[in-house]
């Protein structure tokens, strides 16, 4: 549905963010509404391995989250090691 991709800003900011995108051609009244769900959600929750939300809105023509927190460690690895022995 959606892309993500990393940005940072080249101002006195100097803030890494993250953009996602809803995919072209995949913009369809039902995955536009799921999209501007996902982002109001996300707008509600606060927990220190969340990405927060910094805005939302259209860029170029397509739906936007901007959120924070990409300094974090991926979760993707983390779930990886501790579910290893499953693959043995």
């Amino acid at each position: 549905m959606g892309v993500v991709y990393l940005a940072s800003r080249n101002d006195d900011f100097r803030k890494r963010v993250a953009i996602k995108l809803v995919k072209g051609g995949l913009d369809s009244k039902e995955v536009l509404r799921r999209f501007k769900n996902e982002r109001q959600i996300l707008a509600s929750l606060q927990h220190p391995n969340i990405a927060q939300l910094l805005d939302g809105g259209t860029t170029g023509g397509r739906c936007a989250i901007f959120c924070d927190g990409i300094h974090r460690r991926l979760a993707a690895p983390a779930i990886l090691r501790r579910t290893s022995a499953f693959h043995q």
